[in-house]
Order: structure tokens, then C-alpha cells, then sequence
């Protein structure tokens, strides 16, 4: 009994170590580096130093608010070890795919009455999608929060079932690692709150006493890092309370995002004629065929058919169904209320694409079941491995192409060896304004600071006056897009000046030009 549950399970340990070689295979360059990436690294670098969450990026030691800690802080551990950061960051990312892959596949095989093909179908379509190899290939908190939230909504869907509190401690647990890692884990309290509430068998005074360990359980290290940044800034995240709805740009965003998990690649190139047109119809009749399966399927099956494993899939569907709702509603409102530059990409969808994949898997199992004819049984299986080979030829050509290219900031497409000698033979006290500052100070090490938002005149009028008063230098880079992920139809919300508006209200000299980048020197009154 024992050598057979290990044969069913020792497949799903080989592809979870299949993807740590494929990431790490893929970042042969190195880990991604992204403007966020830059931030995270340098916060890390000042926690070994003991000056605390901080970043240097302007030139000066600034609190970081804008970002939760926790990232940071395991890379800082890893450095005290000895690890270069950014090989700290690719292992780490790395190992939690692997974990993530194998995770898939331990909740499906409970899920699917200790089925064999449907585990491997799952943890293999994770490990060949396009869009977790991105996540994890990327100097990111998404791997962190991606991890910890499958394995806290796992848990909770346990703790609903066997009603025991260890369950619950381990969720709210999970669910506090991963708010530490992202705001966003904000949705995670709120879902576990409405679960406990909602699907729980317990009495209704045990329920609200269960919801209120959850929540103090899991907001408990998020409360402390609040209330520092209230002390260090005067805020709770550096992110201000403002009118900005969503607009279609938006959600055309959200909608290529969601077919490329359908249609991989579609994200990124035209593969299809009206291929927007097409993936969007296909994505809404799934999600309707879903719902529609979902009711039947759970009206025709008994409550619980694995009842020697006391798993009820009802309780896992119903509560991915919840978050995922809950997750996309808070975007909308973080992206109309506090942060107008959300991209509604890739990276901030991912952690839906394993609780769908999940739902998806599971219903077509059960209807697998339910069917009667061997006919529709073989089309079932036919349909999967073909969807199984589409997804692993894009994840193969994925990983070559990051393999050779790099990812990032580090990639070949983001290469500016003329600029950034250039910038280099300024002396060390010039002030450096540019649109990619970040980068700036992630290849030469050299502080820069953002040439300011056109809404925001107070900063755009410093920025003149010091420039015109002191001298200084501006890199431009008219790269409309940085990251290859990003889905073509989505506004960044950011409204930099153009090149010909620096040279309208800017005294420039060019110093150098190269692709898509130029840095010029701005004189003072006195030069």
C-alpha cells in the first residue's frame, strides 16, 4: 500500500524538480531585474547594514512604505549567509516553484479521490505555463505570495472540513506571510473571514470567534510594519486617497491576460485573426461553462465521495470561487482609489491563475466521471494531451528565449553600454533626473531621481528650478514598455514628459545617443 501511494506521488516530486531546473535554467543570465526588483535588492543590501527598510535610490536614505517587507528580509538573511543577492533572489524564486508545482498536484489528488492523471496533469501544466515561468523567473514577492496563498486557502478549505483550529493557525499563518510579502494579501483575510462565516458548520458564536482568530492571527505582523510606517512617514503604504475609475484599457488588459492562459503567447504576439475577439468569447463561454457545470455537477454528485480522505471538493470550489472574486475586486479598487499606475498584467493576475487551473481541472474530473459514454471520456483525454503539448512547446520556447536573451534589466533588449558610460564619466555630485531611474542606479550605482509625473506640478517645477539653477544631467529613455510581459492595450497611467518637452523648458546638450536612449547635460545660469 505504501509503494503504491509513493509511485502515485513520486511523479509530481520529479516535475516540481523539473521546474527548480527550469527556472534556474531560464535565469542563466541571472534573476530578472525589474524597476521593483531594483528596490527590493537595495532595501535587502540595507537591512545587512543595519540601517533598516530603506532604500537609496534619490541619493539619500528613504523608508520604504510602498512595499511590504518580507521579501527584503529573507534575501537580507541569505546575504548574511554569504549568497550574492540577486543568486539569493534566483534560488529562492526557484524553490518556490518547485514547492508551488508539487503543491498543485497534493490538493488535486485529495480533491480527485487520490486520482493519478489529473495530480500530474495539474502540477505539469504549471510547470509549463508561460505565466508562472515569468512570475518565478523575476526578482519578485509574487513567488512568496503565490506559495503562501495556495497553501493558506488550501489549509482553511481543510480546517472547513475537519473543523480543527490547528488548521485555522496554519491558514492564518500561511495568509500572514503572504500579506507581509504583498498589500494585496489584504483580499486574503477578507476571504478567509467571509469563508469561516459563510461555509463553516460550526455554531454561529463558534464561527465568529473563529473569524476573529483568523483576522488577528493573520493581520498581527501586517499591524506592526503599518504602524512603523506611520511613524517613519506619516502614512500607511505612500499611497494617497484619489478618484481615477478603471478604464477599458484596463480591462482589455485584464482580458489578454486571462486568454494567455488559454492561448499562450497571445499576451505578447498576434497569433490568431481577431484574436482579441476570439480568446475573449472563448474565455467567457468557459467561465459560463463552469458555473453552469459547477451547479450541476455538485447537484448530481454526492456531498462528499472521497469521505475516507474527509475532503469535500464543494467546500475547495466554493472558496477558490471566493477569493478569486474577491482578489479581482480588489485590484479594481486599489487601481480607482490608490494606485492609478497598476498594470493589469500578468503579475498581478498570476496568483489566479493556480486557483482556476484547479477549479477547471477538478469539474472537468468530475464530469469525466459522471459521463457515461467512453466516447466523451476519450475526447476528454484526447483534448488534455493536446492542451498539455500546446502549453509545454510555449513553456520549452519560453525558457530558451530567456535562457539566451535574459530577463529584465539584465536582458540584451535593455543594454545601454554608450548611456551608462557615459553617465559614469559625470562627476559623482551630478544630479541625475531620469524616466528610468531605477535602472540607472541598479547598472552604475549612481543616485537619480524620476523626472516627475506631469499631474504632479509641485515636483515638476522643483525638478526645472534645480536643474536650471544647479546644472545637472537627464537619461531619457523612450522605451514605451520595459517588461515583455506586459499585455499590448494597457496605459500605465504615467504621464512622464516627452524628450521635445525637456527641450522646450530645458537648456539640453546632448552627450550621448544610443537606441531608444539619450543623455544630455542641462546648463546652469552660471555655465
Amino acid at each position: 500500500m505504501l509503494n503504491e501511494k509513493y509511485l502515485k506521488v513520486s511523479p509530481l516530486f520529479v516535475l516540481s524538480i523539473a521546474g527548480i531546473a527550469g527556472t534556474l535554467f531560464a535565469t542563466a543570465r541571472g534573476i530578472g531585474i525589474s524597476g521593483d526588483s531594483v528596490v527590493y535588492l537595495d532595501a535587502a543590501r540595507n537591512i545587512m547594514k543595519g540601517l533598516g527598510f530603506v532604500n537609496a535610490i534619490g541619493g539619500e536614505y528613504t523608508p520604504i512604505t510602498h512595499y511590504p517587507p518580507l521579501f527584503p528580509i529573507i534575501l537580507s538573511f541569505l546575504g548574511r549567509l554569504g549568497i550574492d543577492l540577486q543568486i539569493a533572489a534566483r534560488w529562492l524564486n526557484a524553490f518556490l516553484f518547485g514547492a508551488t508545482i508539487l503543491l498543485v498536484g497534493i490538493i488535486l489528488r485529495r480533491y480527485t479521490c487520490n486520482s493519478t492523471y489529473v495530480p500530474l496533469l495539474g502540477s505539469f501544466l504549471t510547470l509549463t505555463s508561460a505565466s508562472m515561468l515569468d512570475v518565478h523567473t523575476m526578482a519578485h514577492s509574487e513567488p512568496l505570495f503565490l506559495f503562501f496563498t495556495i497553501s493558506g486557502l488550501y489549509l482553511l478549505a481543510v480546517y472547513i472540513e475537519n473543523k480543527k483550529m490547528a488548521r485555522l493557525l496554519a491558514s492564518a499563518g500561511a495568509f500572514s506571510i503572504a500579506f507581509l510579502s504583498r498589500y494585496i494579501g489584504g483580499a486574503l483575510v477578507l476571504t478567509g473571514t467571509i469563508v469561516i462565516l459563510s461555509l463553516s458548520r460550526n455554531s454561529h458564536r463558534k464561527r465568529i470567534v473563529d473569524s476573529v482568530i483568523f483576522i488577528a492571527v493573520s493581520i498581527f505582523p501586517m499591524v506592526f510594519f503599518i504602524i512603523r510606517n506611520f511613524h517613519v512617514s506619516g502614512q500607511a503604504t505612500s499611497r494617497s486617497l484619489a478618484f481615477h475609475p478603471i478604464t477599458l484599457n484596463h480591462l482589455h488588459a485584464m482580458m489578454i491576460t486571462f486568454s494567455s492562459w488559454l492561448l499562450p503567447g497571445s499576451d505578447r504576439f498576434t497569433i490568431l485573426p481577431a484574436q482579441d475577439v476570439i480568446t475573449a468569447v472563448v474565455l467567457i463561454a468557459l467561465i459560463i461553462g463552469m458555473v453552469v457545470l459547477t451547479k450541476y455537477l455538485f447537484k448530481k454528485t454526492k456531498k462528499n465521495e472521497c469521505s475516507h480522505l474527509e475532503s469535500n471538493p464543494a467546500t475547495l470550489t466554493r472558496l477558490f470561487i471566493i477569493y478569486i472574486i474577491i482578489y479581482i475586486a480588489s485590484i479594481i479598487l486599489s487601481a480607482s482609489l490608490f494606485d492609478r499606475i497598476i498594470p493589469f498584467d500578468n503579475r498581478i493576475f498570476a496568483p489566479l491563475f493556480i486557483p482556476g487551473l484547479i477549479i477547471v481541472l477538478f469539474l472537468l474530473h468530475r464530469l469525466f466521471l459522471s459521463s457515461v459514454r467512453q466516447r466523451i471520456k476519450s475526447t476528454f483525454l484526447i483534448l488534455s494531451v493536446v492542451f498539455a503539448c500546446f502549453y509545454l512547446a510555449s513553456g520549452v520556447v519560453w525558457i530558451i528565449y530567456s535562457h539566451n536573451n535574459g530577463r529584465g534589466l539584465i536582458g540584451r533588449s535593455y543594454q545601454y553600454h554608450q548611456i551608462l558610460a557615459e553617465l559614469n564619466t559625470l562627476p559623482i555630485k551630478t544630479v541625475i533626473y531620469s524616466d528610468k531611474s531605477r535602472y540607472i542606479y541598479f547598472m552604475t550605482g549612481r543616485p537619480s531621481y524620476s523626472i516627475p509625473d506631469t499631474n504632479n506640478t509641485q515636483a515638476l517645477a522643483e525638478m526645472i528650478c534645480r536643474l536650471k539653477n544647479k546644472g545637472g544631467a537627464i537619461a531619457y529613455f523612450n522605451v514605451k514598455y520595459w517588461y515583455p510581459s506586459r499585455p499590448t492595450g494597457i496605459t500605465s497611467g504615467s504621464n512622464v514628459l516627452s524628450e521635445d518637452d525637456l527641450h522646450k523648458i530645458l537648456p539640453l546638450r546632448l552627450l550621448a545617443k544610443e537606441r531608444h536612449a539619450s543623455v544630455y547635460q542641462v546648463r546652469s545660469k552660471l555655465d
